[in-house]
């Protein structure tokens, strides 16, 4: 009996972690292994002690784990608040609504990844005979799956990077100066609105170089990616130098770090 249960429990950890990877993977999301892992334990824990439970506790556990589950691995609702005045009502009740937007996007392809996984594993078994009861089938096929799809993901960042094109820009922010690795990202068309200025995109790393704070912030731009719609704090840049090139531009704050680069090039720039 006790082989069995810690076959249930790897089989339902492997599967539970396979899941959450490729939820996240489908939104370009970053792995936060630490949640991930903790997901992967509560749900392999409810769903080992799921038979014992009486039919009322199957059936909130049939109705709550996934929800929960979406929660741990990857439960950002909203970005930080923000201690500026001008967000404290409007831009946070926005950003709350467009992270609930995002979760719920995240907990329905959880679920429909959930029931691809499952029917995959069980066709596979009706046609090789094997008995999934007997064998470490489910868990055996979640790792494999999961060890393709990271190393799918770790070659496509890799050729990426090096099919990125990087570049020093200088910024200069009153008596701040800082010469940082920018991505020539022609995606980027971002533009200010009143001014029609370029807006290139800041990471937290360039953001603390620059001792940028929330006196800084004139304003918000919406920016959509393949992850969502978020919208980011907006500074006046004094200046921008690219390849000897000035430019006035604004800076739309990411608060997150890019890898390899601190910044974001409007298309015009290079």
């Amino acid at each position: 009996m006790s082989v069995y249960v810690e076959l249930v429990v790897f089989n339902n950890f492997a599967i539970d972690l396979l899941l959450e990877v490729a939820t996240l993977m489908v939104f370009r999301r970053k792995i936060k292994w630490w949640r991930v892992l903790l997901g992967a334990v509560v749900g392999s824990a409810v769903a080992t002690a799921y038979p014992l439970c009486p039919t009322v506790w199957q059936i909130v556990v049939k109705v709550l784990l996934a929800p929960v589950m979406a929660l741990v691995f990857d439960g950002d609702l909203s970005t930080k608040r923000s201690k500026s005045k001008v967000v404290e009502k409007s831009k946070n009740a926005v950003k709350i609504k467009r992270g609930l937007i995002e979760y719920f996007k995240r907990l329905a392809v959880f679920c429909l990844v959930t029931y691809i996984v499952g029917g995959i594993d069980y066709g596979l078994s009706f046609a090789l005979g094997i008995d999934v009861n007997s064998c470490w089938q489910f868990g055996v096929c979640a790792i494999s799956l999961l060890t393709l799809l990271i190393s799918v993901r770790v070659l496509v960042l890799k050729l990426s990077k090096n099919a990125r094109k990087i570049c020093d820009s200088t910024i200069r922010l009153k008596d701040t100066r800082a010469t940082l690795k920018s991505l020539c990202d022609s995606g980027n068309t971002l533009t200010d609105t009143l001014t029609g200025l370029p807006v290139v995109i800041i990471s937290s790393n360039a953001e603390k170089l620059l001792a940028l704070d929330e006196n800084s912030i004139e304003g918000f731009v919406d920016v959509k990616t393949v992850a969502g719609e978020s919208s980011m704090p907006l500074v006046r840049l004094d200046d921008v130098i690219v390849k000897g090139k000035r430019f006035c531009a604004y800076g739309a704050l990411a608060r997150q770090d890019f890898e390899g680069v601190d910044v974001i090039l409007q298309n015009t720039m290079f």
